[in-house]
């Protein structure tokens, strides 16, 4: 004799498809978390190998007697830094009063005469780059106007390293905000996929953090 059973365990059609669409939406907030995870270390990853290479910079210009100036490139996916020394032709970058006070006196447009080719605020020279391009992949590097940087500066980053260790910034630099610390230059590095990124500060002194 058959037996009829009113009651099944078991799930309809649309319980089915309701738990298909909960599992595909954990499943993809744990993919966006875990590639947000990802991209917040490459951008940490970045900061620190720039602070690292800067620091380097710093202590190659205290070691061996001679200003470097450094130069940040920023291309579609990643910031090229290029290193280059003085003209050996030109003997205004050994005085080091002068050094620093015509970078005080730069105001971006003109410069005074007895400043002029004293290397700091002197145009590039190509041919005086001393150490291969550093690439840094993922990230962009731009200068603030602030300690909030709240604003960049899509210019090339320009940072000029003395051989007492210390940097060369202008005294009133027209791109800051006013009552902006000028002791203090503030790096903005952002990476190139998402809106990470991190801050970076290089002291007068030459210290970067």
């Amino acid at each position: 004799m058959m037996q009829k059973y009113k009651n099944c365990n078991g799930f309809s059609l649309i319980e089915f498809l309701v738990i298909i669409a909960i599992i595909g939406i954990f499943s993809t907030l744990g993919v966006q978390g875990y590639r947000s995870i990802i991209t917040g270390a490459d951008t940490m990853k970045a900061g620190t190998e720039l602070v690292q290479h800067l620091n380097d910079i710093r202590f190659r210009a205290f070691s061996e007697n001679k200003h470097y100036k450094v130069q940040i490139v920023n291309g579609d996916n990643n910031t090229t830094i290029e290193v280059y020394e003085p003209d050996d032709d030109n003997s205004k970058w050994k005085d080091i009063d002068l050094v620093r006070k015509c970078a005080w006196e730069f105001n971006g447009t003109t410069v005074a005469d007895n400043c002029l080719d004293t290397f700091c605020n002197s145009t590039i020279n190509p041919t005086r780059e001393v150490l291969p391009a550093k690439v840094i992949q993922k990230i962009n590097i731009n200068k603030c106007i602030n300690s909030e940087c709240s604003q960049t500066i899509a210019t090339a980053v320009k940072i000029c390293f003395l051989f007492d260790g210390t940097i060369a910034l202008p005294e009133n630099d027209p791109h800051l905000l006013e009552g902006a610390d000028n002791n203090i230059l503030y790096l903005k590095s952002e990476s190139t996929s998402n809106d990470n990124f991190s801050l970076n500060k290089i002291h007068k002194t030459g210290y970067v953090e």
